[in-house]
């Protein structure tokens, strides 16, 4: 779709399959674009020198879902914002931290987690940083942990009222809800 030199990658359809948001370095670090599903020239929502890395999209299609040190004292401490498809200003969504996020199909509810893996190259980790998956109601704030082993769960993901995600605690990483 894309013949620009550099890194592409985390490429995620709008929920009408009419865009692909990704993250990709063309003329500085990791940044959140978007492409139509057609092809041609990508279009760059975010305009800052801090990490970004597309997460998906809000249910309506209107905003795109990134992970950014945008806010951070730490590189490793990511937060997650929306950036209108329209293009615009960032907005932080009300979590401290988060690395990856997936919104519910209503939009009132985000299953995320607070680090990123470990597992990329430690297989079956089990330290101190093992990311557990919460799931935040975004009116009241309130949060519920899925029921976590010492285990990596990530890649959060919602069909219907249920949160699909990876997790290892079985010693081989597998899908589970």
């Amino acid at each position: 779709l894309t013949a620009q030199k550099g890194p592409k990658s985390s490429p995620y359809f709008s929920p009408d399959g009419q865009w692909i948001a990704f993250t990709a370095s063309y003329d500085s670090g990791p940044s959140v674009y978007v492409i139509s599903r057609e092809g041609g020239s990508p279009r760059r929502l975010t305009y800052h020198p801090n990490v970004d890395y597309v997460r998906g999209w809000t249910p309506d299609g209107k905003k795109v879902l990134f992970a950014s040190t945008l806010k951070s004292y730490h590189p490793r401490s990511t937060q997650l914002f929306t950036v209108p498809l329209a293009g615009g200003l960032p907005e932080p969504l009300p979590l401290d931290m988060a690395f990856r996020g997936a919104y519910s199909p209503d939009g009132k509810k985000l299953a995320y987690t607070r680090f990123g893996e470990s597992f990329w190259t430690w297989k079956r980790y089990r330290g101190g940083t093992t990311p557990a998956i919460w799931v935040v109601d975004l009116e009241t704030l309130d949060h519920v942990e899925i029921p976590h082993e010492n285990a990596s769960d990530t890649f959060p993901c919602w069909l219907g009222e249920d949160v699909y995600f990876l997790s290892d605690r079985d010693d081989s990483m597998n899908v589970y809800r």
